[in-house]
């Protein structure tokens, strides 16, 4: 009997810890990019037009375009679900982290798709085929709140990207759990993003904006004043 628990003792000192959250993803690094992003996106409308015209022809590789539309896979919803059931299937123990990272995916998705009722905004694809002469970037804007006029037109549902948002929310999320990986989640919502200008869903500045709030979104859930307080007393629950 002795001689199995000092077995037992012995297997538990050799277990590994569980990983603590990557301290260096903060709130205060995710506030930073976004505003980085944010200030990244003004310029980038000058380039909008051009882009567009450029990846809209469809002239890329077949190789390097089947690439961008199986990244759409980490910053759609469905998607985002499949790998998590998939994270906490093979790794049960950060289970309880699986809260905040899917509310920054999911987050950031829904607060991206709330600015777009609020500003309407032709995606690429649509607005090439209008018959516009010398259009401006001015004329890709459809006004604010298009949608009383044109219902729930996903046409004028460009601004911001809401895939992006929720990839780069995403990415914040599995950094922070699992840190090693971290420039592999930040490749991915970067393809998943140049996927969005590829197929023509939107330009070069809606990709800007949709990162940014994702990352904002990813640090509200990691500061402590707003929903981080509630995530950190969720994980560290004995339970948990």
């Amino acid at each position: 009997m002795t001689a199995v628990r000092q077995l037992s003792v012995k297997s538990s000192q050799r277990a590994p810890a569980l990983p603590s959250l990557d301290a260096r993803v903060s709130a205060k690094w995710c506030y930073l990019l976004a505003v980085g992003l944010l200030l990244a996106a003004v310029p980038a409308l000058l380039a909008d037009l051009s882009l567009a015209r450029a990846l809209v022809g469809g002239h890329l590789p077949g190789d390097l375009r089947r690439v961008l539309t199986w990244s759409e896979a980490f910053a759609h919803g469905l998607g985002v679900a499949l790998i998590a059931v998939v994270a906490v299937v093979l790794d049960s123990a950060r289970r309880s982290r699986w809260p905040r990272v899917l509310c920054m995916a999911y987050g950031a998705g829904l607060l991206a798709n709330v600015v777009k009722l609020i500003i309407g905004r032709y995606r690429p694809r649509h607005f090439l085929t209008l018959d516009i002469e010398s259009p401006a970037v001015g004329d890709t804007f459809a006004g604010f709140a298009a949608w009383l006029a044109n219902g729930l037109d996903h046409t004028v549902q460009s601004f911001p990207s809401a895939h992006t948002a929720t990839a780069f929310g995403f990415a914040v999320g599995l950094t922070r759990v699992y840190p090693r990986a971290g420039w592999l989640f930040l490749c991915l919502a970067t393809l998943s993003a140049a996927q969005r200008l590829e197929s023509g869903a939107h330009f070069l500045s809606d990709v800007a904006a949709g990162a940014a709030i994702g990352l904002l979104v990813a640090g509200a859930a990691i500061e402590p004043r707003f929903l981080g307080g509630w995530f950190d007393r969720l994980e560290a629950a004995p339970d948990s």
